[in-house]
């Protein structure tokens, strides 16, 4: 969405703005890739309740 984007000067630095956005985007995707999955429940260290609770901030 182009309202989400910020205006630049000149269009060379939106092509840098957009490279350095899928860089960080495709290291964040690396970072969740390298985590393992674990089959805890509720009780598992990063319960389900938890991440509800910690997003309605």
């Amino acid at each position: 969405n182009r309202k989400l984007m910020p205006k630049f000067v000149l269009k060379e630095m939106e092509i840098l703005y957009i490279e350095e956005l899928r860089s960080s985007i495709n290291q964040l995707m690396l970072n969740l890739e390298s985590l393992p999955v674990s089959k805890g429940g509720a009780d598992g260290k990063y319960g389900l309740q938890k991440l509800k609770r910690y997003n309605h901030r």
